[in-house]
């Protein structure tokens, strides 16, 4: 049996082409296969747990109080004051983690900037 050099082209380019189906079934049936992670989230990240507002300024050494909680944390439409020491729930933060979203005592909602919870300093 004599193979040409046209013929062995074609056999690798066979050849090639199976290695690569080969690599994308076992890549598509592999249990560890994970897509890659987004880089952004999306949603608020839900966090439910206690913590408690602090006003210090470390600018000016001195406590802000009381502090601004808004409506819409990027729009910083008012929602209501709440005075440093508060205990409140933190119920989500922001994809950035920029924002939280608290419920204070009374039951009020809204958003406040991360650096003034005191366990996320």
């Amino acid at each position: 049996m004599n193979i040409k050099p046209k013929d062995w082209l074609v056999i690798a380019i066979g050849a090639v082409i199976i290695i690569i189906l080969v690599i994308i079934t076992v890549r598509e049936l592999s249990p560890n296969t994970k897509s890659p992670s987004p880089t952004v989230q999306t949603a608020p990240k839900k966090v439910e747990r206690i913590v408690h507002i602090d006003g210090y300024d470390a600018a000016t050494g001195s406590i802000i109080t009381p502090l601004n909680v808004w409506k819409n944390y990027d729009a910083r439409t008012f929602a209501f004051k709440i005075d440093h020491g508060a205990s409140v729930t933190m119920l989500k933060k922001t994809s950035d983690g920029n924002g939280v979203y608290i419920r204070d005592a009374s039951g009020r909602e809204g958003w406040i900037t991360y650096f003034f919870i005191e366990e996320l300093k």
